[in-house]
């Protein structure tokens, strides 16, 4: 659930049954998705940090795989947190909260070296 909205609290969020998921769209790759209910699911509505932190941790399982291109279909508030919280953004309109339906395409370039901090991003 690491691209997943805010989650806690309002039922809105939660993540459907993974059978029932792949029942509605057999051509899914679920294979990531390890637990059939929704673990991240709580009473308590989960911390901006926490929604920062699994925002980082993508980055991070992204930096690692193989592909070259990735689309990421998730809430505009994640994509928010993801762009003003762990990333340098050349372009300051890509850190802009996202109107319904809209597609930004961006170039990561992640930075290993010494005194890196935060993967950048620019126009792609």
């Amino acid at each position: 659930p690491l691209v997943a909205e805010t989650s806690g609290r309002n039922v809105c969020d939660k993540r459907r049954d993974k059978s029932d998921i792949l029942d509605e769209f057999p051509f899914l790759d679920m294979s990531l998705v390890t637990s059939e209910a929704d673990d991240a699911f709580g009473p308590t509505r989960e911390t901006a940090r926490s929604v920062s932190d699994r925002g980082y941790a993508f980055l991070l399982w992204l930096r690692d795989a193989p592909h070259r291109h990735v689309a990421v279909a998730t809430h505009s508030a994640w994509l928010f947190t993801l762009l003003n919280t762990n990333l340098v953004c050349d372009d300051p309109d890509l850190a802009t909260w996202f109107m319904t339906g809209e597609l930004r395409s961006l170039l990561l370039t992640f930075d290993d070296g010494p005194g890196a901090k935060k993967p950048k991003t620019s126009s792609a």
